[in-house]
This record gives C-alpha cells, structure tokens and sequence, in this order.
C-alpha cells in the first residue's frame, strides 16, 4: 500500500472477511445477501455484489469538505 496516500485518507476497507475500518470507525456493514470474496485478481480481499440489491454501506459520512470516492472493479 502507498503509506503516503493512506496517511491522507479519512477511511479504509480492507474487505479482508470484515467491514472494520482500519484508518477511521465507519465500519461498513453488507445486506441483502453481499458477501465478502477472496477471489479479487488484486492479491487482495473484495466485496461481492450482484449489481441488483446487493448493498455495502457506510452511515456516517461528512460531506461538508470536498471529498473522493475509490473504489477498485
């Protein structure tokens, strides 16, 4: 990982089996039948969604600032 990047960041999944929030305590939470893969071509572990109903969600997030969306697919 890019230390100087996630020094920067205000929160970080690792999807590695947990929602848990390895920089912030916005833990992300699955529903609808989302499940936690290990078949990313990363090297890493991912999150599996359906593109339907299947959801990831974070509550708590302070729009307040401008801010970026990261998401590897």
């Amino acid at each position: 990982a890019n230390t100087a990047s996630a020094a920067r960041l205000g929160d970080r999944w690792q999807f590695d089996n947990s929602g848990a929030n390895s920089i912030g305590s916005n833990a992300a939470t699955l529903q609808n039948g989302a499940t936690y893969s290990t078949a990313a071509r990363q090297g890493t572990d991912a999150v599996s969604l359906d593109g339907a109903d299947y959801q990831l969600s974070v509550w708590t997030l302070d729009v307040g600032d401008p801010f970026t969306v990261s998401s590897g697919v």
